[in-house]
């Protein structure tokens, strides 16, 4: 009889335990996701998915490696981001397996959307990542061999034409 008195009252205090523990964690609220700021997060989205188009003498019309020349487009960002119009990826899902795929997640766009709802902050600079550099080279290095037409050409504006 003694053991079931002591059995039970082992039980009873790791119950005690358990139930003040629990009140504890939920009376401490959890953190709060910390608003995302260029400087933290957005500019190392940009820069792997953005920033080897989106940079000046490239082909995007405008560049986004640094916080100024984002602010600028961060409603465009935004937008772009949200509806999947950038960065550019045209097959469509079920068409075939790519490696490497140019898409973000959806926890990078919503880290981006809750950025520009934010007013689109700076940040610490000095949380940065290190600049990416262009210089203006082959981005998967120098090609075998880098054919030309024999005479310039010019497509038509009113049609497509394959030409081989």
């Amino acid at each position: 009889m003694g053991r079931r008195i002591l059995l039970a009252a082992a039980l009873g205090a790791l119950l005690l335990l358990t139930l003040v523990a629990a009140r504890q964690r939920a009376a401490r609220p959890a953190a709060p996701n910390p608003t995302p700021t260029f400087s933290r997060e957005v500019s190392r989205i940009l820069q792997q998915n953005c920033d080897s188009c989106h940079h000046a003498g490239d082909i995007a019309p405008s560049s986004l490696m640094t916080y100024e020349e984002a602010y600028a487009q961060a409603a465009d960002i935004g937008f772009m981001t949200a509806t999947r119009q950038m960065p550019p990826w045209k097959p469509v899902d079920g068409c075939a397996q790519f490696d490497g795929p140019r898409v973000l997640s959806q926890a990078d766009i919503d880290t981006l959307s809750k950025w520009v709802s934010a007013g689109a902050p700076e940040g610490n600079r000095a949380d940065l990542p290190a600049p990416l550099h262009f210089d203006g080279g082959w981005t998967l290095g120098q090609p075998d061999m880098v054919l030309e037409n024999a005479r310039p050409f010019t497509p038509p504006t009113d049609r497509d034409e394959y030409r081989c």
